[in-house]
C-alpha cells in the first residue's frame, strides 16, 4: 500500500501527453476515447455525455440522426458489439473510419482492451474510463447479465473459480451481447470479468491466462495517460475533471446525487438481487482474494482522479468561470480531503 501511495503521489510521468491532448480537445480538434467497463457506470456515464454532441460527436453513419442517440447511445454501429482495435485497426485506421460519413471525434471501447495509449499515433486523443468497486461492479454484472451464475451458493463460487455451467448467460441476454462478437471479443470466457477485469482492460490482456504485478504497473501507467476517471460512487468527483481537463459541464448539479449505481441497479428484479446478495457472499472473501491487483487498480484510479481535481483547485485553468474556481475550493476540496484520508485507509 505504501508503494502504491508513493507511486500516486509521484510527478505525473505522462503530464505533457496529457496536457497537449487536453488542450487540443478543448480548442475543438482531437479525439476522445470512452473506455465503457461493464457495469461500472458506463452506460450512465454515455447518457450524460449524450448531452453534450455539440462537444462530442459518437461516430454514426450516414443516415443517422440526432433521434438515434437514444438507440445506441455511446455505441458505433459500425462495429457494434466488436473489439474495435481487432476489428477496426489502430488509431489511423478509426480516424479514417470516424471521418467517412461526418466529422466524429469519439468512439467507445466495450468489447476490447486499451489501445497503447503512449503511441505517438494516439498523441491528439483524450481518454476517459469508469470505476467502481471491484466486488460490487462484479455482482451488478452476475444480477444482470450473469444470474445463472446465481442459481446456488455452490453455482456462483464455481463463477469465482472460472467453472461454468454451459448457460451462465441471463434469459434476456445473449453471450456475444456479454463477451462480443465472434472473433472480435473482448474474449473467448466470461472468466475475464471474473479474475481482475481491470487490469486485464488496461494492460491489454483481456485473452492472456493470468495476470500478475507488472500488469498492475502497466495498468497504473495507463491510467496516468487519462483526462476523466470516473468513480461511479464519486458523482462530484467525476463532474470536476470533465469541467477542469476537458471544459465539458457535464452535470448541472453534480452536487445534486451521491452516486449513479443505485439508478441502474434499481430497475432489477427485486428478487434476482436478493438471491444474488444472499448466494455470493460466501464467495466475497475468495472472490477480493483472486482480485488483489484490480483493487489496487481501483485504490489507485480513485487516488488520481482526486489529485487531478485538487490539482484543478490549486491552480484553475483559464476556461472555468469564477463561480466554479469559488465552487471548486470552497465546497469541493474539504470534501476532497475527507475522501482521500478514507481511501487511504482501505
Amino acid at each position: 500500500q505504501a508503494m502504491l501511495w508513493l507511486w500516486v503521489g509521484a510527478p505525473l510521468a505522462a503530464s505533457d501527453a496529457l496536457s497537449s491532448a487536453e488542450a487540443k480537445w478543448r480548442a475543438g480538434s482531437g479525439q476522445l476515447w470512452f473506455q465503457h467497463m461493464r457495469r461500472a457506470g458506463g452506460t450512465m456515464m454515455c447518457l450524460e455525455m449524450l448531452n453534450h454532441i455539440d462537444e462530442i460527436g459518437w461516430a454514426r453513419g450516414p443516415n443517422h440522426v440526432r433521434e438515434d442517440l437514444e438507440r445506441w447511445g455511446c455505441l458505433n454501429p459500425w462495429w457494434e458489439m466488436q473489439d474495435i482495435l481487432s476489428f477496426v485497426g489502430g488509431a489511423p485506421a478509426i480516424l479514417e473510419a470516424l471521418h467517412v460519413n461526418g466529422s466524429f471525434n469519439a468512439v467507445t471501447q466495450e468489447y476490447g482492451p486499451l489501445p497503447p495509449v503512449y503511441d505517438s499515433e494516439y498523441a491528439d486523443w483524450v481518454f476517459v474510463t469508469s470505476l467502481r468497486s471491484p466486488w460490487t461492479r462484479v455482482l451488478s454484472q452476475v444480477q444482470h447479465e450473469m444470474w445463472p451464475c446465481c442459481s446456488s451458493a455452490q453455482l456462483f463460487q464455481h463463477c469465482v473459480r472460472g467453472k461454468y455451467r454451459e448457460v451462465w448467460w441471463a434469459a434476456d441476454n445473449h453471450p456475444d451481447t456479454i463477451l462480443g462478437i465472434p472473433p472480435h471479443r473482448v474474449s473467448d470466457s466470461p472468466g475475464v470479468f471474473f479474475d481482475n477485469y481491470y487490469t486485464r482492460v488496461l494492460s491489454g490482456k483481456t485473452w492472456a491466462e493470468g495476470v500478475g504485478p507488472e500488469d498492475v504497473n502497466t495498468a497504473l501507467l495507463a491510467l496516468r495517460r487519462f483526462s476523466v476517471i470516473v468513480v461511479l460512487e464519486e458523482v462530484a468527483l467525476t463532474h470536476w475533471q470533465f469541467v477542469c481537463y476537458l471544459g465539458i459541464r457535464i452535470l448541472r448539479s453534480p452536487r445534486r446525487h451521491n452516486t449513479w449505481s443505485a439508478h441502474k441497479d434499481s430497475q432489477q428484479s427485486g428478487h434476482i438481487k436478493k438471491v444474488c446478495d444472499l448466494v455470493s457472499e460466501a464467495s466475497r472473501s475468495e472472490f477480493e482474494l483472486r482480485n488483489v491487483l484490480d483493487e489496487q487498480v481501483y485504490t489507485a484510479g480513485k487516488a488520481l482522479a482526486i489529485e487531478r481535481v485538487a490539482a484543478c483547485a490549486r491552480e484553475p485553468p483559464s476556461h472555468l468561470a469564477a463561480w466554479e474556481v469559488h465552487e471548486i475550493r470552497k465546497a469541493v476540496v474539504p470534501e476532497l480531503e475527507v475522501l482521500r484520508k478514507a481511501t487511504q485507509q482501505v
